[in-house]
């Protein structure tokens, strides 16, 4: 018996039978096959917690064992915070005591990890609290990952639907961080990819229900404009969800079809003399068709895209940027070259509005 286990069985850790040990270790960190006689199992954890299999408890101490008996961390009981919070984690998962979860309510960061990280949700309380303190700055893979995905992949349900919307209840922007984070750093989520796309499709289903409304412009819906952007972004998103029929996610299904329309039609865009008058010029893109969104300074260098339209904005790609333009822009320059170009400004087309409702 070790120093922790001793430690553990003192404050009231009750042991399992082999069975029942490995059933938590599956349910809660999605380990299914190893051998009872193994050492040490890790998972993945930003602190680099592992689990003794031998002696049944997640060692939660970021130091060594000898440093902890060296300079008596033990013995100062439950005073201590990694001490707490190691009988706590055990306590909790292995033994679903209740008493443990009042002193470690209000814990921001135990509460964290085990819920988000652990996968706990078996008591309401935790549940809640997890869900009202979330780490909303946190845009960590490693966080997110567990925020959207449970360990265990084999669960019938392996995406956190509940937390998720959750999360789009409380802070929409953080939920479209979410979104975005997953499609620009797709290869260093750790999932495979099937699980990936799944909850990206179920993530623009909840987005674009949230602000859905019959007879709209999609552009009326900023959740198309995310969908949008990602599609742009990563062709192959779309592509795939086409594939596997939009996972039976109606309002996904529509606003892709639509998108895929849009795209397919031939745009009247610019004349070549209006593109080169916007050439080397700084402009502003933003994210979305409003002031208050992020916006970022480029030069106009290779020839400017126009992806799509809304009321008073292009949807433009420039040098491999996607983002919105204000129109005024376009109109300042149409307006520049009329001056240099009198002769031509009789003949310059004047793109029409195409028609962008969803039936």
């Amino acid at each position: 018996m070790s120093a922790l286990q001793e430690f553990l069985l003192k404050n009231g850790y009750k042991l399992l039978n082999e069975n029942d040990f490995q059933s938590k270790i599956k349910e809660y960190f999605g380990i299914s096959e190893f051998s009872i006689d193994e050492d040490v199992l890790f998972f993945n954890h930003p602190k680099g917690y592992d689990i003794d299999v031998k002696e049944q408890f997640i060692n939660t101490y970021e130091v060594e064992l000898y440093f902890i008996q060296e300079n008596k961390i033990l013995e100062k009981s439950i005073k201590n915070e990694d001490n707490n919070r190691f009988i706590c984690y055990n306590k909790i998962v292995f033994n679903d005591d209740n008493t443990s979860i009042t002193q470690i309510l209000h814990d921001k960061k135990a509460v964290e990890d085990l819920v988000i990280y652990f996968d706990y949700e078996r008591n309401s309380m935790l549940l809640n609290f997890a869900l009202n303190n979330l780490d909303v700055n946190n845009e960590e893979i490693i966080y997110l990952e567990h925020l959207i995905f449970y360990n265990n992949k084999l669960k019938e349900e392996p995406i956190k639907k509940g937390i998720l919307l959750k999360v789009i209840e409380k802070n929409e922007d953080f939920f479209i961080n979410i979104i975005q984070n997953l499609v620009n750093f797709w290869e260093k989520f750790s999932i495979q990819d099937f699980y990936k796309y799944k909850a990206l499709a179920f993530l623009f289903e909840e987005l674009l229900k949230k602000h859905h409304k019959e007879e709209q412009s999609i552009m009326d819906n900023s959740g198309y404009i995310i969908l949008n952007n990602s599609y742009v972004k990563k062709k192959i998103i779309l592509d795939h969800f086409d594939k596997q029929n939009y996972y039976e996610y109606k309002l996904l299904k529509k606003y892709s079809e639509t998108y895929t329309l849009l795209v397919d039609e031939e745009y009247e865009t610019l004349s070549d003399n209006r593109k080169d008058s916007l050439k080397s010029t700084s402009l502003f893109l933003y994210d979305r068709p409003d002031f208050s969104s992020f916006s970022r300074k480029t030069q106009a260098k290779d020839e400017i895209e126009y992806l799509n339209k809304t009321s008073g904005w292009d949807y433009v790609k420039v040098n491999g940027t996607v983002g919105y333009l204000l129109e005024e822009t376009r109109q300042k320059a149409k307006k520049e070259e009329k001056e240099k170009n009198s002769f031509l400004a009789d003949d310059l087309p004047i793109p029409k509005k195409k028609k962008d409702f969803l039936g």
